[in-house]
């Protein structure tokens, strides 16, 4: 995998990696090339909430970057939160 396509997984996960708003990932202008890619190849799927997009990773996005997907127990939903929250 290209270094820039890891890179834009990675600013997914790192904040957050589901349900994470546009606003809150530090996307670079010359990124969105890659996000597209990473759009078409199904590493990383977006949904429209009241005007904003809301970014997660996939299974496939979590495989590209070898790290296991967030699991959907109430510890983990909470770890997420905090990781969005205080970084």
């Amino acid at each position: 995998m290209a270094d820039d396509l890891k890179d834009l997984l990675m600013l997914v996960y790192d904040a957050g990696a589901e349900n994470v708003p546009a606003s809150e990932i530090d996307w670079h202008q010359n990124q969105m090339p890659i996000l597209m890619r990473a759009l078409n190849m199904g590493y990383v799927r977006y949904r429209e909430r009241a005007g904003a997009k809301h970014f997660y990773l996939t299974k496939a996005g979590y495989s590209a970057i070898g790290i296991e997907p967030l699991s959907y127990s109430p510890a983990a939903i909470l770890s997420g939160w905090f990781r969005r929250v205080f970084g």
